[in-house]
């Protein structure tokens, strides 16, 4: 059988030079390989040269004396002229007393073997006793009413509500004896607070009234003592609702009607301090007095609407309709 090289001579499609030529490149390629093979093999026998492992690195020469970089950057806490010192606090050193190589151990971190319940029980502790503290202080903005009057709507509304809260008469369960006591807000809506009836005794006496007040979750209303009562008008004239012998004879504000897409500056306070009370009360949870205002509250809302309680006030006791001025 005849090759591809003699086939394609034959055929005329190459000439015995190119033949020749493609045999030449093939010969010299072969020799190379073998050769290369070769040396490869004496390497392995005869091993490195002067005992190094590389024997291409002979014509280098030997090598010079190994040099210390000096221009490698310093790490922390350590300047170019010398070691690292001693840290201020004196971390990381070893005692005096100790075995070489033995480093000073750190206390472990005691173990909280507490349960789930038992820690938010204890957060829900602390949160309550920082809020007793909060409302106990701001009881003695009452020695000075006058510097309070002078100070910010927020000082103003933290003060207040550190005195509804730790003074409220309503903040207690509510029974099925209670009833509803009607007054005006300040929208001038009917609102009404289902009470006790020996706190309805003493908003009819005047032994108590109605306030309202910038709580953790808003605006709020609570039953308080009258002479709070009387404190909470001295500051915020708008926001005592019901004092008998105060509001018969001169009936509350009402908010006058605003015009549509009319925002004021005093607006703008109202809401940032509110917002800066609900940042303050985390939420607000159940244990915390303010939760108990909506139960002390009925359950649709604590402002209603005059057309929303007409039914109300029609059906309820004689005793219990609001003062008309």
């Amino acid at each position: 059988m005849l090759d591809l090289k003699a086939k394609l001579l034959a055929a005329g499609v190459v000439t015995a030079d190119q033949v020749k030529k493609v045999e030449d490149e093939e010969a010299a390629r072969r020799a190379r390989a073998a050769d290369r093979k070769e040396a490869e093999r004496k390497r392995r026998e005869e091993g490195p040269r002067d005992g190094r492992r590389d024997a291409r690195r002979d014509d280098r020469g030997p090598r010079g004396p190994r040099r210390e970089r000096d221009d490698r950057r310093p790490r922390d806490g350590q300047s170019q002229q010398g070691p690292r010192g001693p840290r201020p606090d004196g971390e990381g050193q070893q005692r005096a007393d100790a075995p070489e190589g033995q480093r000073e151990q750190r206390a472990p971190r005691a173990r909280d073997t507490r349960s789930f319940k038992e820690r938010r029980a204890d957060e829900a502790l602390e949160k309550r006793a920082r809020r007793e503290h909060e409302w106990t202080e701001s009881l003695k903005w009452r020695e000075r009413k006058d510097a309070l009057l002078a100070a910010g709507k927020s000082e103003q509304y933290a003060a207040i509500r550190g005195w509804v809260m730790k003074e409220r008469l309503d903040n207690k369960a509510i029974t099925e004896a209670a009833e509803k006591f009607f007054f005006l807000s300040y929208e001038g809506s009917l609102a009404h607070l289902t009470v006790e009836p020996d706190v309805k005794a003493l908003l009819t006496d005047g032994g108590a009234g109605i306030v309202s007040f910038i709580g953790y979750n808003g605006l709020e209303h609570a039953v308080v003592a009258a002479d709070i009562a009387r404190d909470v008008k001295f500051i915020k004239v708008e926001w005592l609702r019901h004092l008998q012998g105060v509001t018969d004879v001169e009936p509350p504000p009402v908010r006058p009607p605003k015009a549509e897409g009319d925002a004021s500056a005093s607006n703008a306070e109202d809401d940032a301090a509110i917002a800066a009370a609900q940042a303050q009360g985390d939420g607000d949870d159940d244990s915390d007095g303010a939760g108990e205002l909506d139960a002390a509250t009925d359950d649709d809302s604590n402002e209603a609407s005059a057309s929303d309680v007409e039914d109300d006030v029609s059906n309820a006791p004689t005793d219990s309709e609001p003062t008309t001025t």
